[in-house]
């Protein structure tokens, strides 16, 4: 749930401030923490990417202690 609460507190504050810094605040990029304890559900996620922000975060976390985290898209021009 902390891991949960955290990405919502991120996403709300990269969609608060998008025109900003320059991101589509309504699709992310699912990231792993990169390390060898990364589970293989979580690898195909992070290449499955990028989400719809709502889908996205229903998603997370995808298993007890996951380590994973949601990201904005960068916008393109």
């Amino acid at each position: 749930e902390i891991e949960r609460g955290n990405n919502r507190g991120r996403i709300a504050t990269y969609e608060y401030a998008d025109a900003e810094v320059g991101v589509e605040p309504e699709m992310v990029n699912w990231v792993t923490a990169g390390d060898a304890r990364v589970c293989e559900e979580c690898k195909a996620l992070a290449r499955g990417g990028p989400y719809k922000r709502g889908k996205a975060e229903q998603m997370l976390p995808e298993h007890p202690q996951c380590r994973c985290a949601l990201i904005p898209v960068p916008r393109t021009r």
